[in-house]
């Protein structure tokens, strides 16, 4: 499930922490295609793409919206770690639903139809 994201020019495709894609019900190395030099925030990256995520967007009024995305997921080093958030992602994710911000409230609107 993804639930946090950054929406300052999205990304092509979600990106989630490997920590929280080891929560996944999906085994995502298996299921993903390898996928090398995604730069992110200036730092490459290796890791799986994987196809059709749940993605769930919480909803602080009205109904959360669950589809599903296109996700990044990076591979790190034995001693690296992951101190950035999840990115909500144009290209297979964002495309699907309907969506809007609000920049003066600090707002995002979404909904499936």
């Amino acid at each position: 499930m993804l639930d946090l994201g950054i929406f300052l020019r999205p990304p092509r495709w979600c990106i989630l922490s490997p920590l929280e894609a080891n929560r996944l019900e999906v085994n995502y190395r298996v299921v993903g295609e390898p996928y090398e030099n995604f730069i992110i925030r200036g730092v490459r990256y290796n890791g799986r793409l994987c196809s059709e995520i749940p993605i769930t967007i919480e909803a602080s009024q009205g109904r959360d919206l669950l589809s599903s995305g296109t996700v990044f997921i990076p591979e790190l080093e034995p001693t690296q770690v992951w101190n950035l958030p999840n990115f909500i992602g144009l290209t297979g994710f964002l495309e699907r639903i309907r969506f809007a911000v609000d920049p003066f409230d600090n707002l995002f609107y979404f909904g499936a139809d």
